[in-house]
């Protein structure tokens, strides 16, 4: 690289050897002929490293920290309550003492709307926590639809078979007593077979009652 920077700058007056972001400091004041950043590629590379931490001494101070906050009396501590302490300890570490830190109209202004954000804050969890009981009890409410559904298929499907065995039974008995001419046995085949005939078109009808609630609750799962 054809930096043209000056040795000068290298060490300050009290002998003091220039740090790695003061050395591209320089390299990024360069101009081409235009007067135009030199390299505007290479400086964005270079901030980019630069932004690497070379060290987990920051990590760990902040776990550290973490720790002393999130003791054992206060392990319900939720994310922004931490996050609200830290930054209240950050303010008072940055200026050394309570008293020292400057008392800014912003300061003043956010003071006096803090018991209004806590309200709205609480506001928020409560509407929250009701959202999620109603989408808790519509859960149960669709729970035991479909379990009452299902039952009330096991039972149409029950009856379904039963009418056909009755009609099978029926048919059966209607051609023993047609072959030996015993007409009393072939009028109870006959009231058999009408009576399993009804119970089947019985069955049949409830089924097709039962398949709309079931499409209306396809189209809840879909929506």
């Amino acid at each position: 690289m054809d930096a043209d920077i000056s040795p000068e700058w290298a060490e300050s007056a009290d002998g003091r050897v220039a740090s790695v972001d003061e050395y591209w400091s320089q390299v990024a004041k360069q101009k081409d002929g235009l007067g135009n950043p030199k390299y505007i590629n290479l400086m964005l590379v270079v901030k980019t490293v630069l932004c690497v931490s070379h060290g987990q001494a920051d990590v760990e101070r902040g776990f550290s920290l973490n720790k002393h906050i999130v003791d054992e009396t206060r392990v319900n501590l939720k994310q922004h309550t931490i996050s609200a302490l830290r930054t209240v300890k950050d303010v008072i570490n940055k200026y050394q003492e309570v008293d020292k830190i400057p008392v800014t109209r912003d300061l003043i202004r956010r003071f006096r709307g803090a018991h209004a954000t806590y309200t709205e804050f609480l506001s928020s969890l409560q509407k929250e926590a009701t959202a999620s009981e109603q989408d808790k009890q519509e859960c149960l409410k669709r729970a035991k639809e479909t379990e009452s559904l299902q039952q009330k298929q096991a039972d149409i499907t029950k009856k379904q078979k039963d009418a056909e065995k009755l009609i099978s039974e029926a048919n059966d008995r209607l051609l023993q007593a047609a072959a030996n001419q015993n007409t009393t046995d072939q009028m109870a085949a006959q009231a058999l077979l009408q009576s399993g005939t009804k119970m089947l078109v019985e069955a049949r009808g409830e089924q097709d009652g039962l398949k709309e609630p079931q499409q209306h609750n396809k189209k809840r799962k879909i929506e």
